[in-house]
C-alpha cells in the first residue's frame, strides 16, 4: 500500500504544476490549512484512534469516528500553534526558546508514549514455586476411582434426607483404552432422553493426575490449575510441560508479524520434553492447549505461504494432532482434553492480525472435535464459550496483554470451571 501512496502523491504534485480545476479547489483556505497541519494530523491520529476505540466506548461507529477526528484536529492545532510555529519562526533569533520548546515537546511525546503505547508486561503468569511444589504429581500404583458413589437424585431432582451408611461398591476407572468404534454394524435404537442429571463429584481414591501442555497460553492457564490443585490436594495434582511460542504442528517456516522464518526451538519439543514427562508422571488426563501458533500462515515445501484453510495445511494439522494423541496414549496418558482457548487480541489494539481471526481458530476447534469423535478417551473442554458467557473473554483485567490470564484470573477460572471439567474428563463423568 505504501508504494501506491508514493505514486499517488507524485501524480498529485505533477498535476498541480499547471492551472486546473483540481488546483483551483485545493487552493482554497481549508485545504491549504489542512496541508499546513497535515504532519500533525498524521502524527497524532494513531494514539487518538487507539484510545478512542469501540472496546472502550459503547458508541456507534459514526460517533466514534467524529470524536476521533475532532480530538485529533484539536491536538494538532494546539501543537501547530504552540510548538511548531514558535520553533519555525524564532529558531534563528532565540535559540534558548527553541531548546526549551524542543525539550517540552520531547517530554510530552515521552509521556504520550508511556501512557498510550503498551509496554512489554513480561511473563507475569509464572507459577509460584511453593504452589508448584505442593501441587506436584506423586505417582502411585493406586488406581483412580470413586470411593463412594455420588448420591442419586430422586424424581424431583433432590436427594433424600438420609444417606446410607453402607459404602457403594468401589468403581475403578480402567486404564485400558477401549477398541475403536469407527466401524460397527450394530443398530442402536434412537430415543429422546430427558435432560441428564449431572451428579456431583465423588470422593476419590487418590488425587487426579493432570499434565498441562502446549504454548505459553497453556502455561498461563496451567498456573491457575497448579494454584487450584495446591489448595485442593485431595482432588488433583498438576504439573505443566509447555513450550512458549510452540505448538504441536511440526516443521516449516512461520509468519510472525512481518517476518517469515524457521521456527526456532520448536521442532521435536514434544519428543524431547513432553513424552518423557508423560511416561514419568502417568497422568490421568492431559490438558492440551495452543492459542495461535498452529493457525498462523506457514510454508513447508512451497514458496507461497499456506493458511489453515488450504488443504495442504489442514492435512498436516490433522496428521500431527492425531499423532500427538496416539503418542500421548502410548507413553501413558489415559485421557486427553483439548481445551478451546479464548481468542487472542494482542494488547487489545485495533490492528487486525491473523491470530485474532475467529474463523482461523474454528479450524483448530474442528480438529479437536474430529479427534474426540474418533476416540472415546479424547474430549473437548469449551473454555472459550464459558469465558464468553461469564464476560471474561474481553476483560483486560483477566488478560492484560490480550492473550495470557493473570495468575489470579487463571486460578479463579480453575476454581469456577476448568478444574472440575478436567476432573470429570479424567473420571469419564458427564460434564455440565
Amino acid at each position: 500500500a505504501l508504494p501506491l501512496v508514493a505514486v499517488g502523491s507524485s501524480a498529485l504534485i505533477l498535476a498541480l504544476q499547471r492551472p486546473s480545476g483540481l488546483r483551483h479547489v485545493l487552493s482554497h483556505d481549508a485545504p491549504v490549512w489542512v496541508g499546513k497541519i497535515s504532519y500533525g494530523l498524521y502524527l497524532f491520529h494513531w494514539p487518538v484512534f487507539v484510545l478512542i476505540h469501540p472496546d472502550r466506548l459503547d458508541w456507534g461507529a459514526g460517533a466514534i469516528f467524529a470524536v476521533r477526528i475532532v480530538v485529533t484536529s484539536a491536538i494538532t492545532i494546539v501543537s501547530y500553534e504552540l510548538l511548531e510555529q514558535p520553533i519555525r519562526l524564532q529558531a534563528s533569533r532565540r535559540p534558548p526558546i527553541t531548546f526549551a520548546a524542543a525539550g517540552l515537546s520531547t517530554a510530552a511525546l515521552v509521556v504520550l508514549a508511556v501512557s498510550v503505547v503498551p509496554g512489554r508486561l513480561g511473563e507475569y503468569w509464572q507459577a509460584d514455586p511453593v504452589a508448584a511444589e505442593a501441587a506436584a504429581i506423586e505417582v502411585s500404583a493406586v488406581p483412580l476411582g470413586a470411593l463412594l458413589a455420588p448420591a442419586a437424585a430422586d424424581d424431583t431432582g433432590s436427594t433424600g434426607s438420609t444417606a446410607s451408611t453402607t459404602p457403594a461398591a468401589e468403581t475403578v476407572v480402567t486404564t485400558t483404552r477401549p477398541p475403536s468404534t469407527e466401524a460397527s454394524d450394530v443398530t442402536v435404537p434412537v430415543t429422546t432422553p430427558s435432560a441428564p442429571v449431572i451428579p456431583p463429584l465423588p470422593e476419590l481414591s487418590r488425587p487426579v493426575r493432570i499434565v498441562v501442555t502446549g504454548d505459553s497460553t497453556a502455561e498461563a492457564f496451567g498456573v491457575g490449575l497448579v494454584n487450584w490443585a495446591a489448595a485442593n490436594p485431595t482432588l488433583a495434582q498438576v504439573e505443566t510441560v509447555t513450550a512458549p511460542g510452540c505448538g504441536f504442528l511440526e516443521g516449516g517456516e512461520r509468519r510472525t508479524g512481518d517476518t517469515i522464518a524457521p521456527i526456532e526451538g520448536c521442532d521435536g519439543w514434544v519428543d524431547e520434553f513432553l513424552y518423557p514427562e508423560i511416561e514419568r508422571l502417568q497422568p490421568d488426563v492431559v490438558m492440551a492447549m495452543v492459542s495461535s501458533w498452529d493457525i498462523v500462515d506457514r510454508r513447508w515445501d512451497t514458496v507461497e505461504l499456506l493458511t489453515p484453510f488450504d488443504d495442504g495445511f489442514r492435512t498436516r494439522l490433522e496428521r500431527d494432532y492425531a499423532d500427538l494423541v496416539d503418542a500421548l496414549a502410548e507413553h501413558g496418558a489415559f485421557r486427553i482434553a483439548f481445551v478451546r482457548h479464548p481468542i487472542p487480541d494482542p494488547f487489545w489494539l485495533p490492528a487486525a492480525d491473523a491470530q485474532e481471526d475467529p474463523v482461523r481458530h474454528q479450524v483448530i476447534y474442528d480438529v479437536y472435535d474430529d479427534l474426540a469423535a474418533a476416540d472415546p478417551l479424547v474430549d473437548v473442554v469449551m473454555l472459550d464459550r464459558w469465558m464468553t458467557v461469564e464476560g471474561l473473554d474481553r476483560s483486560e483485567d483477566v488478560r492484560p496483554d490480550g492473550i495470557h490470564p493473570t495468575p489470579e484470573s487463571a486460578t479463579a477460572v480453575s476454581e469456577a470451571y476448568l478444574g472440575e471439567q478436567l476432573l470429570r474428563v479424567a473420571l469419564g463423568l458427564d460434564r455440565p
